[in-house]
């Protein structure tokens, strides 16, 4: 089972609410960086989805973390958010790096 980094769900909370479009990370890098399959990927960003309101209940739960990340950047701008991403990608965020979640 993989441990989830704060920032790896960083970087799914803005896929799963932006899309890909000025993520500071190549899509095809993604998971380089979280180091998952796709499967588990796309499952956690249906999670994401379903847990912000984007799509219905054909997939259900999330876990605290989730729900506590999505209430803090509710209100950060997409610009911050990305910086808070780009800086967790380059190892500028501690915090970010060592935070784990299991799920």
């Amino acid at each position: 089972m993989h441990k989830w980094k704060r920032g790896e769900l960083l970087i799914v909370y803005y896929i799963a609410k932006y899309g890909y479009s000025g993520l500071p990370l190549e899509k095809s890098k993604i998971l380089d960086v979280i180091p998952v399959s796709q499967f588990v990927l796309e499952t956690r960003l249906e999670l994401f989805r379903y847990l912000m309101g984007f799509t219905g209940a054909s997939i259900q739960g999330g876990s605290k973390e989730m729900k506590d990340l999505i209430k803090e950047y509710d209100n950060i701008t997409v610009s911050n958010t990305r910086k808070h991403i780009d800086d967790y990608i380059t190892g500028r965020d501690e915090p970010l790096n060592q935070l784990n979640f299991k799920f």
